[in-house]
């Protein structure tokens, strides 16, 4: 394994790893090559199927229902939150703020009733131009 030859190894202070966005472009990679590194998996699944694996659970829920995220976090030792693309609302705005601004405070709320050896929160597309909302800088609290 690639891994190997480089000389990286597995965290050993981290076990289970949960993935919000399993279904993105990096979810899609990231999930194999951690259990190939011998990590136990989650991915929390919401609108699209995640593709089963030996080692990988999966949990219904979402990044907008607390409660769902209280159980995804639960004995993890790490999160990847890696979540792009829209929730619900009525405006485009509203959809993406839902998504990922509003998901990713409710993700940092549950994971502070656990005890977290690492948290990676990754970044949407939109970040560097959307074709929907075009930008032609950092998203700032404006």
């Amino acid at each position: 394994m690639l891994h190997e030859e480089l000389g990286i190894k597995k965290n050993s202070s981290i076990d289970k790893i949960l993935i919000i966005g399993a279904n993105g472009n990096v979810g899609k990679v990231l999930i194999p090559e951690l259990l190939k590194f011998g990590y136990k998996v989650r991915a929390l699944e919401y609108r699209s199927k995640i593709q089963e694996r030996d080692g990988l659970e999966i949990l219904n829920g979402n990044t907008l229902d607390l409660d769902s995220l209280k159980r995804a976090v639960d004995g993890v030792d790490a999160i990847c939150h890696l979540i792009r693309g829209t929730g619900p609302g009525d405006t485009v705005c509203e959809k993406w703020f839902n998504c990922c601004v509003r998901g990713s405070v409710n993700l940092l709320e549950a994971a502070k009733e656990v005890k977290l050896v690492r948290y990676i929160t990754g970044s949407a597309d939109n970040v560097f131009g959307h074709v929907t909302i075009p930008h032609y800088g950092p998203i700032t609290e404006n």
